[in-house]
């Protein structure tokens, strides 16, 4: 596992950098720093259920006003999950939560999901976006489905790489935030970007003047496995 080339493709992603799978995308301009890795080895807590993630986020959250705090376990199940800005903003729960399988660079070995698009989707989440699909209907307003209306209406998700076409338009199959295949994932939209930085500095404005790297290395968080 690589956090190291995983955080270039948050970047790559998130930056629609000139030459990466990501240019074809919107540019976000949000921009990511390690700050630093804790490696914590625990059979219990590497199990993901309610009871375990208070335990860990409790004893191992840095300071969520300034960090993002990422950790990895087998994600409960998962490929991982975050909550919303707007519950959970500076809590001790605040955090991302990775199938630590699905954390690396381009080409780890878990395939679909071996390009390190499932940090790039839930950094969406924790950023404020939705899934492409909720609600699972067929609608494209500003109050519905995915609250954003430069995303395609679709009301079933997306696996694999096969276009698809569920309320009568093209599926955004290639939108960070559905659930198709890594290899297929390539962009956010205009509007996902406003959004996402919306929600940056209204919920999370401590990010932009964070301490920087935590000696000796303490975040993000990575519960492993050995």
């Amino acid at each position: 596992m690589s956090f190291i080339a995983q955080m270039g493709v948050l970047n790559e992603d998130y930056r629609a950098k000139s030459g990466t799978p990501g240019s074809r995308g919107f540019d976000v301009k949000i921009e990511f720093e390690l700050a630093g890795i804790e490696r914590t080895t625990s059979d219990e807590w590497f199990v993901d259920s309610e009871v375990t993630e208070t335990a860990f986020k409790k004893a191992l959250a840095k300071d969520p006003d300034q960090y993002i705090n990422i950790y990895t376990n087998d994600g409960g199940g998962f490929l991982g999950y975050t909550y919303l800005p707007d519950g959970s903003a500076g809590e001790w729960w605040d955090g991302i939560v990775l199938n630590y399988a699905a954390v690396g660079g381009r080409d780890n070995t878990f395939y679909p999901y071996n390009q390190g698009r499932t940090l790039v989707h839930e950094m969406g989440h924790y950023l404020g976006l939705r899934h492409t699909f909720l609600n699972f209907v067929c609608s494209n307003t500003y109050t519905t489905a995915d609250l954003i209306v430069d995303t395609a209406a679709e009301n079933l998700p997306h696996y694999g790489c096969e276009q698809t076409s569920t309320c009568g338009t093209l599926d955004p199959i290639h939108n960070y935030m559905d659930y198709s295949d890594d290899r297929c994932m390539y962009l956010f939209t205009r509007e996902q970007a406003n959004r996402a930085v919306c929600s940056l500095v209204n919920y999370r404005p401590g990010l932009f003047s964070s301490k920087g790297v935590i000696p000796p290395l303490l975040a993000p968080l990575l519960l492993d496995k050995e």
